[in-house]
């Protein structure tokens, strides 16, 4: 099997899970793996890309045994519906294309290039990579940097947290506007300035597992601010709640009885309310799917570089693919070079040679052998390279 065909895409996303399901997947998933997890699973190398769009497995080696990790990693039977899993070509193409951001929910998304660049490096601190995979990473990101720079596929204001100002102006909070902000992250804090900037109006109360965080930032953006520890008791007391949380575990389970929550804007993944509390039907839900549509309406110029895009990736692909046809015969070379060392050992005529020509005559050998794997096109294995290039030698 060749280099290409042992490339995979293994996990779900925006395009095959609803926001529920693909918050249900998120919360088993691991952030981490350890080495010892390849031999297990007949793997080479693995990376996990994770963002509230994706949980996503690339790796070199058995797209079987990584279908079998994702299901074993998120503890759940995993419906095909479910999974994306791609081989070869297929799952090539698809890397590149999530790197440029051509497969973001928001086309031409700004942050996955940075995602998909720490997804990487962690994967290399955990000694998950190998030297392929990590060739692959590094041609995705020049493809996806050459993207950005000749073409409008990121131009524009467009962002999710920017998506809340157009739902904030369909929702009617009549007299009483209130607003509570749950998660002062990044995101979080981009979603402050917006509504700040489009709707002083507004009365926005914040709230942070760090109570420091939102008592700082209700001082500076002139909000009030709720201790973390009394927001399950006070959270029903708003009119509209946005979060923007990051939480493995579900931290709101019940509707309070007497609850004045009309509107919760839920850009979390996964989210922090149960499907008790989402379902309720007094209650108007609006997910990150739904922010993302809101965003694509402004994106008619960022469709017009799609193809551009395409074409700069098929350039930066047929590159990788060059570089990697080599690296596919690199496991023969060093057979090869196993083979002239232990033969150089107990042949008379390299006993004869000092360890300077002794070293010319294998660097010799190596270059013509390596020039009879370039011009073997055929996918072999290593027996039958081997064999083609003796017989040759005889001929």
């Amino acid at each position: 099997m060749g280099a290409i065909e042992q490339i995979f895409v293994v996990g779900f996303n925006h395009k095959l899970t609803n926001n529920n399901t693909r918050g249900d997947l998120l919360r088993h998933a691991p952030k981490e793996l350890s080495p010892s997890i390849l031999d297990s699973y007949n793997l080479k190398a693995i990376n996990i890309l994770q963002t509230c769009n994706r949980w996503e497995l690339y790796g070199y080696g058995s797209s079987k045994g990584a279908q079998q990790l994702l299901q074993d990693l998120t503890k759940q039977s995993l419906n095909e519906v479910h999974l994306i899993c791609l081989t070869g070509m297929d799952a090539l193409h698809h890397i590149f294309r999530v790197a440029a951001g051509l497969d973001s929910m928001v086309l031409g998304d700004q942050e996955i290039l940075s995602q998909f660049k720490k997804s990487f490096v962690q994967s290399k601190k955990q000694n998950i990579l190998n030297s392929f995979m990590e060739r692959l990473a590094n041609t995705s990101l020049k493809a996806a940097k050459h993207v950005r720079k000749h073409t409008e596929i990121s131009e524009g204001t467009t962002s999710l947290s920017y998506a809340v100002v157009h739902i904030l102006k369909k929702v009617n909070l009549q007299e009483n506007k209130k607003i509570l902000l749950l998660g002062l992250g990044k995101f979080g804090l981009s979603i402050l300035k917006n509504i700040k900037e489009y709707f002083p109006e507004i009365e926005v109360y914040l709230s942070n597992r760090t109570n420091k965080k939102s008592e700082t930032l209700s001082l500076q953006y002139s909000c009030n601010s709720i201790n973390w520890e009394d927001c399950p008791n006070r959270i029903w007391q708003f009119p509209l709640v946005i979060s923007s949380l990051h939480s493995d575990k579900i931290l709101f389970e019940k509707i309070d009885c007497e609850s004045n929550t009309k509107h919760i804007i839920d850009l979390s993944m996964p989210s922090p309310f149960s499907h008790e509390i989402k379902s309720a039907n007094f209650i108007d839900d609006s997910s990150i799917d739904d922010a993302a549509k809101v965003v694509n309406k402004s994106l008619e110029n960022r469709q017009k570089s799609i193809q551009p895009a395409h074409d700069i990736i098929d350039e930066h692909i047929q590159e990788f693919i060059s570089w990697a046809s080599t690296y596919s015969h690199s496991d023969i070379l060093k057979e090869w070079k196993h083979k002239l060392t232990e033969a150089s050992s107990i042949c008379p005529f390299f006993q004869s040679l000092d360890k300077e020509e002794s070293i010319y005559y294998i660097q010799k050998s190596m270059g013509h052998f390596a020039k009879h794997v370039k011009r073997n096109k055929e996918n072999k294995n290593s027996d039958e390279v081997l064999s083609s290039y003796l017989n040759s030698q005889h001929q």
